[in-house]
């Protein structure tokens, strides 16, 4: 933030909720992972999460989009389901849950930055004075991905470091996901 500035503070209820909300992204991306199949989860959360926020768009931003953008939308969002939906998912109902649910945030997320960064912006700041403490806050608190096993993109002895830690024990549950990444 010494490059960027500090945000206007019109923009400070919008930053405390967008990073409420991804704190909610991370416990159900934890959850999905935790419960499902990465080639399962993933097309689920990001397959239904662009039909989510073109919808809400125009239902509580006033958005519009042409019949062209709707087809569009459709069928990224249908080439991206078709990667993953599977007789799998019948198999893995509390992974397709929390999938689904962070679908939900995901699209909740995206529309909340959108109108903080207009925000920010109106107030005669910038989307990068918006976006940084919102990254600050909530990136590297939930690295999931770096102690969730074999996707992990760590050496074997660096999967799974946060989980070991000692001050991770705690740590209320809710402030546990990136330390125990649902273990």
């Amino acid at each position: 933030m010494l490059i960027t500035g500090l945000p206007p503070a019109s923009a400070g209820p919008r930053i405390l909720t967008s990073v409420a909300i991804h704190i909610g992204y991370y416990i159900a991306l934890t959850e999905a992972y935790r419960h499902g199949d990465l080639g399962l989860t993933y097309p689920l959360m990001r397959g239904v999460a662009p039909l989510l926020v073109a919808l809400s768009a125009v239902l509580t931003v006033g958005e519009h989009l042409s019949a062209l953008s709707w087809a569009g939308v459709a069928g990224v969002c249908a080439g991206v389901l078709a990667l993953g939906l599977s007789v799998q998912a019948l198999n893995q109902p509390r992974a397709v849950a929390f999938a689904l649910a962070n679908a939900v945030i995901i699209a909740i997320y995206t529309v909340v930055d959108a109108l903080g960064v207009r925000k920010a912006v109106e107030g005669g700041g910038t989307a990068l004075q918006y976006w940084r403490p919102c990254s600050c806050s909530t990136a590297g608190r939930s690295p999931c991905w770096c102690c969730t096993g074999a996707a992990s993109p760590w050496p074997g002895r660096m999967r799974g470091l946060a989980h070991r830690w000692p001050p991770s024990a705690r740590r209320p549950p809710w402030a546990r996901t990136g330390s125990r990444c649902g273990r």
